[in-house]
């Protein structure tokens, strides 16, 4: 039995695809003005506020794929009952939160740029359950504990 991407996926390669050819343009001196990358979900895009943080995961939304992937991993629902699927369902999944956050992270504000290093700094600063002491220091221990 065939199986096909999510459309949501393949809106989101589509924009990809079109943003990289003008992209390319643009470097070659074709178009004079650089386009943001806004995905045809984000409609309509003229009047984009990248400051709307509540409609920016929207054309990301990866329900579909994550309902299509509990199924083919768990068995039910329309599942095929194959490897194939689950790892298609996966990196589907993965490849949408990633293009999620690279978008977010080109429209986001200094101020929330600010808000969200010093969280993560105070999070490295934690010695008991930071990342460099917990994670980094604690699986070199585990390492030299096997």
């Amino acid at each position: 039995m065939p199986l096909s991407v999510d459309t949501q996926f393949s809106s989101l390669m589509d924009d990809a695809v079109a943003l990289s050819g003008y992209i390319s343009e643009y470097l070659r001196g074709i178009n004079t003005q650089l386009q943001w990358m806004i995905p045809t979900g984000i409609t309509p895009a003229w009047v984009f506020e990248p400051t709307t943080i509540a409609d920016l995961g929207d054309p990301f939304d990866r329900t579909a794929p994550n309902s299509a992937y509990s199924d083919e991993y768990t068995g039910s629902g329309s599942s095929t009952n194959e490897v194939r699927a689950v790892m298609g369902k996966h990196m589907e999944i993965n490849y949408m939160g990633m293009m999620e956050r690279a978008f977010r992270e080109r429209h986001r504000t200094s101020v929330r740029a600010g808000q969200l290093a010093a969280g993560r700094r105070n999070a490295h600063a934690d010695s008991s359950y930071g990342i460099h002491k917990r994670g980094i220091q604690g699986y070199i221990q585990t390492l030299l504990n096997s």
